[in-house]
């Protein structure tokens, strides 16, 4: 038995990876020829060069979205160096060890629909069998343009979120994994390493989530995404940061 459920995982990660490719081809088809003619690797990187012109010079708040496990979290950690603030996102799934409260407002689902009841949501939206949203006072903060801001939200909540927003008011950055084997590796590596193992991902459930997120990664063609492969969180940081890495260390001489 065993045995035989290995081989029925093995099958269904290789699905997984195989529906993913086909999602990135979908997105990169828009800005690449011939993309049958890529590996995963290389039609990233292509995705990557073919949108960063659509990034700000001197970026002030951005939306950042991707799979789970591409790296969101420690991204907008790093960005908090030099200035950038995240706004919480509402969430009613259960704080992780590493979080607080400055990462997200932790809340029952009972009390989710009592704010969505005295209209406090700009928006709300189900990901991964938990519900997510953004506080209207959160959203008036992001829209004003004052100080650096950045917010975690999925393809679909951003969707909602840009239609509300000024024109080119914000920045919107998809992060992509350098290939799905990184991805799984990662996520499968950030799910064992978790003190609290009762609330860790099994395999099913990271699944699920690649298959739900995997189909958002088709929809983010909607949105001006500037797509940039998580191959180093050092390197990403200088793309998003760079000018104000410049400036910090011209204060620092």
């Amino acid at each position: 038995n065993i045995f035989l459920n290995k081989l029925i995982m093995d099958a269904r990660i290789i699905m997984a990876e195989q529906r993913y490719f086909e999602a990135l081809k979908f997105v990169a088809n828009l800005y690449v020829k011939d993309v049958a003619c890529f590996t995963q690797e290389s039609l990233s990187q292509t995705l990557e060069k073919k949108t960063l012109d659509r990034l700000s010079i001197n970026i002030k708040s951005f939306i950042v979205s991707g799979i789970s496990g591409v790296g969101k979290t420690l991204l907008g950690k790093s960005t908090e160096r030099y200035g950038f603030t995240k706004i919480p996102g509402v969430t009613t799934r259960q704080p992780r060890p590493e979080e607080s409260a400055k990462d997200y407002i932790f809340i029952s689902e009972e009390m989710f629909w009592q704010w969505q009841e005295k209209n406090r949501f700009l928006t709300y939206c189900r990901t991964n069998e938990v519900w997510h949203a953004l506080l209207r006072n959160h959203f008036h903060l992001l829209a004003s343009g004052e100080g650096l801001i950045y917010i975690d939200r999925s393809v679909p909540s951003t969707i909602d979120i840009w239609k509300q927003l000024p024109p080119n008011s914000i920045d919107l950055v998809y992060l992509v994994a350098p290939s799905f084997k990184v991805l799984y590796d990662r996520i499968k590596a950030r799910e064992s390493n978790r003190k609290n193992r009762e609330n860790s991902l099994t395999d099913d459930q990271i699944l699920a989530r690649f298959a739900e997120e995997t189909e958002e990664f088709r929809m983010s063609l909607s949105l001006p995404y500037v797509y940039i492969v998580n191959d180093s969180i050092e390197r990403v940081e200088r793309i998003l940061c760079s000018k104000r890495i410049k400036t910090s260390n011209n204060n620092n001489t």
